[in-house]
């Protein structure tokens, strides 16, 4: 049975790949400031979305929910960091990074699937 999760943490990275036969997926890295052990890699399906992902910086805390995948946890043999995947929901800016400057006119709006 899935499980819902929500993710409080900041992003390490995002990339985006093209699957044959279900388009493009946007992967996003987060960590969560408790728990450095475990990398959760939320990914999004909608072609929308890459657009907006790529105008958040690294480093931004983010609040993001999902579904966990049937593949969801990986164990890298090298890596110091578990991965669970999920199936993302939801995609909202929390706090941006100090060194950012933005004026209110540029603020991001939240992302949730069917936008």
């Amino acid at each position: 049975m899935p499980s819902k999760i929500f993710t409080v943490g900041q992003i390490v990275d995002v990339a985006t790949v093209h699957v044959p036969h279900q388009g493009k997926i946007t992967f996003v890295d987060i960590v969560e400031d408790e728990n450095k052990h475990v990398l959760y890699r939320y990914r999004y399906r909608a072609a929308k979305f890459h657009r907006y992902v790529q105008r958040v910086e690294r480093g931004t805390m983010v609040v993001v929910e999902g579904t966990v995948a049937n593949d969801a946890l990986l164990k890298p043999p090298a890596a110091h960091r578990s991965i669970i995947v999920v199936d993302g929901e939801s995609f909202r800016v929390l706090q941006r990074r100090a060194t950012q400057e933005i004026s209110l006119d540029e603020s991001l709006p939240a992302w949730t699937i069917g936008d």
